[in-house]
């Protein structure tokens, strides 16, 4: 007889693993800074001066607590959150509004998302902030002035959300708690609103707002002249069709097609 026993992922069973306390990296702690940008190709020019422009006077997305929610307690963590459900219509009607300038037509449909493939694709590498830090994560500083693109990646991963939870009832919106405890200070996802409600996997999220965010970075180091992109994603067929195979995969494994997910990004 073989028996397998999983011990708790305490705090204190991890400290004992690693020998050491556990510490909070100080990324999360001090104010993100702006990191100068390597050379990006002169054919993402016009459209970055595009963008920047348009982007002024964009509302900022400001919960109730500043920093990481994996760092706050279960009750600023669910401020947060009761805030993020609460201005969802109105944060995807600043976006509607946003896109419009650029003739992207923001609704729930087919051809909808692919305007917002072709927008991601020429759009999200200046969305994009580099630095030290990531003011994405902790809101330190506010996501104003060069950081305004960040109001916009976010909002993208909300109305992506909406969208998916529109295609299929079984999903919501939701504070992802499931982790145990001694991973909470290291998870990013702790406590962040999440994508829920997969069939016969409730441990199953989707994170859209790293994956909006990721893209949008890799799209980024794509764009440089002279250095090889230190992130990509893959397959790289999300680099142009971002939102319609990210909505394709969710809806194949809100329906119990986890083989068909799987191929949607292949």
């Amino acid at each position: 007889m073989v028996r397998e026993q999983h011990p708790d992922l305490t705090r204190a069973f991890m400290e004992e693993v690693l020998g050491a306390p556990l510490e909070v990296d100080d990324i999360y702690l001090r104010p993100a800074t702006l990191r100068r940008r390597p050379l990006t190709h002169i054919r993402h020019w016009r459209d970055e001066r595009r963008l920047q422009r348009l982007l002024v006077g964009y509302p900022v997305y400001e919960p109730p607590h500043e920093g990481i929610e994996m760092l706050m307690s279960e009750r600023q963590a669910r401020d947060n959150f009761e805030y993020f459900m609460s201005v969802r219509v109105t944060r995807v009607g600043y976006l509607r509004s946003f896109l419009a300038s650029f003739g992207v037509h923001l609704a729930f449909s087919e051809s909808t998302k692919t305007a917002l493939d072709m927008w991601i694709s020429r759009y999200g590498a200046s969305l994009y902030v580099a630095e030290s830090g990531s003011s994405f994560l902790t809101r330190n500083p506010a996501w104003r002035g060069p950081r305004a693109g960040l109001n916009v990646i976010f909002d993208l991963a909300l109305f992506l959300g909406e969208f998916a939870i529109r295609e299929s009832e079984n999903l919501r919106w939701e504070m992802h708690t499931d982790v145990p405890e001694g991973l909470r200070g290291t998870d990013e996802s702790y406590q962040k609103p999440c994508i829920s409600g997969i069939p016969g996997n409730p441990r199953y999220h989707f994170y859209l707002l790293e994956d909006v965010h990721r893209i949008c970075n890799a799209l980024q180091e794509a764009s440089y002249v002279w250095q090889e992109p230190r992130v990509q994603v893959l397959p790289k067929t999300l680099y142009v069709q971002f939102a319609s195979r990210t909505l394709r995969k969710i809806y194949l494994m809100a329906h119990g097609d986890v083989a068909g997910a799987n191929d949607a990004l292949g």
